[in-house]
């Protein structure tokens, strides 16, 4: 009695819809001279049927989405990418709305396992700071100076209050490696 209970409670909801489509799969199965099947052999091979449909709508639509595709039920298609609506008799820079947007959201508050991985001196979580970090340019209060984060690698400075420090490279003489200077990672200190 509890398993049909907990068949009814956990199984997937289902309309009408999918159910008259499952028939009607099974009714182009169960015809002629194959009327008179077993339940087990309709039920094997009308999920048989609909598996090949699934997989055949997917390679479908998988070819009628790729870029070259023509035809009439195409998707998309090389008239969509070459399409301008003539933006140049009104001054507009085509070639800028073309490339893609970069957007990147700083959140300047310190995560829960942001907390750990500033005292680990380990690789994977330099990597993960990193990924925060990277390519954000800052002004230096103290210098008056404006650097970016440097994007390859961080360093780290065994002791108390210490951990992984950012390096800065100073945007006012970037060929200068002298310029490049630590930042700590503490809230209120440096970045």
């Amino acid at each position: 009695m509890l398993g049909f209970v907990g068949c009814r409670v956990t199984s997937k909801l289902c309309g009408i819809g999918p159910a008259e489509r499952l028939w009607g799969r099974v009714k182009n199965i169960k015809t002629g001279k194959q009327s008179h099947m077993s339940g087990e052999s309709t039920e094997k091979r009308s999920i048989l049927y609909v598996s090949a449909k699934i997989q055949q709508s997917r390679i479908m639509c998988d070819w009628l989405e790729k870029l070259d595709a023509t035809g009439n039920n195409a998707i998309f298609g090389d008239d969509d990418i070459n399409f301008d609506v003539q933006l140049e008799r009104f001054d507009v820079d085509t070639g800028a709305l073309k490339e893609p947007a970069v957007e990147r959201i700083f959140r300047a508050w310190v995560k829960n396992w942001e907390e750990e991985s500033r005292k680990k001196n380990d690789c994977v979580e330099e990597a993960r700071l990193l990924t925060k970090y990277k390519g954000l340019v800052f002004n230096d209060p103290d210098s008056g100076n404006t650097y970016s984060v440097w994007d390859r690698n961080m360093e780290f400075r065994r002791g108390r209050g210490n951990g992984w420090f950012v390096v800065g490279v100073s945007a006012d003489k970037p060929d200068n490696e002298s310029c490049n200077e630590p930042f700590s990672l503490e809230s209120g200190d440096g970045v």
